[in-house]
């Protein structure tokens, strides 16, 4: 007979023809044991198809998870410009990044700004040194060569200043060091050497750290934040910034990322790629050149 569920029910005199049928193989089968094996095998069936439908339905959800994603990326994409930062070395591209942050960001905080102490106590043994090389060579080639050649009593301090500028690892700025570079500064051949700075590529930062001498070899020197405009380092491989402009003519929504890379010749494999789907290129020039 069947149920109200639609499976088939047998009673025991509806097992007569199983019976009859499996007479011939003795006892190795009965008939309710047949009956048990079929109905086994439905029901494994059942949990088998009920499996299938519930990775199918996970499978679907998944699926429709990542075209969610995909569609909200997309529309994000929408509202991002991409800039990127291109020119020679030292053109100034790393000193409008960081004034991008500086306006468009949190700007630095204090332990960023002591990571510039290094740098900056490096940018002024390296320019000392440029000073007083170029003052050398001024005075071998120039034809009014007697002005350019540092006085008696600064030239062991010279040499000493140029071998420190030479290193690799440069020392901390010390009050000492900071008097004896502030004296050769001052030596009127280093002056007439700074006023050919075109020739020596001299930086533009000079004047403004060797003014703040005293200041930059305090022991408890913090890099102010136009100290670390001044900074200069090279940059190697690509750094970005990710801001959203102020004031009466923002888009909602509208996003900028800011793209650094490095100007030297065997930096451009690295960001050559990152053409693809820019908004805009800002080109530097060092108007000083």
């Amino acid at each position: 007979m069947i149920c109200s569920s639609g499976y088939m029910v047998m009673l025991d005199n509806s097992l007569m023809w199983y019976r009859q049928l499996l007479e011939p193989w003795g006892s190795l089968i009965s008939a309710p044991s047949m009956l048990s094996i079929i109905t086994q095998n439905m029901g494994s069936l059942c949990s088998k198809q009920r499996r299938c439908n519930e990775a199918d339905a996970e499978e679907n959800a998944q699926a429709a998870e990542i075209e969610r994603r995909i569609e909200q990326e997309t529309k994000a994409e929408k509202h991002v410009q991409k800039l990127l930062l291109l020119g020679a070395g030292d053109s100034g591209k790393s000193t409008i990044f960081k004034q991008i942050k500086l306006l468009f960001q949190s700007g630095f905080d204090e332990a960023e700004l002591k990571s510039y102490i290094p740098v900056i106590h490096a940018n002024v043994y390296q320019t000392i040194k440029i000073l007083h090389d170029g003052s050398k060579e001024l005075a071998q080639n120039e034809t009014d060569s007697l002005k350019y050649v540092i006085s008696n009593e600064n030239k062991d301090i010279g040499k000493k200043l140029s071998e420190i500028g030479g290193r690799l690892d440069h020392p901390r700025l010390t009050k000492e060091l900071a008097q004896e570079i502030e004296t050769l500064w001052r030596d009127a051949a280093v002056q007439e050497t700074y006023a050919c700075g075109n020739k020596l590529q001299v930086p533009d930062c000079t004047p403004y750290f060797m003014d703040n001498l005293l200041r930059l070899s305090d022991s408890n020197y913090i890099p102010t934040k136009e100290d670390v405009l001044y900074a200069r380092v090279r940059t190697t491989g690509v750094v970005e910034i990710q801001f959203s402009p102020v004031g009466e003519n923002k888009k909602s929504g509208e996003v900028y990322r800011l793209f650094d890379v490095g100007g030297q010749r065997n930096e451009r494999r690295k960001w050559i790629h990152l053409f693809e789907g820019v908004t805009a290129v800002i080109f530097c020039a060092a108007i000083s050149e």
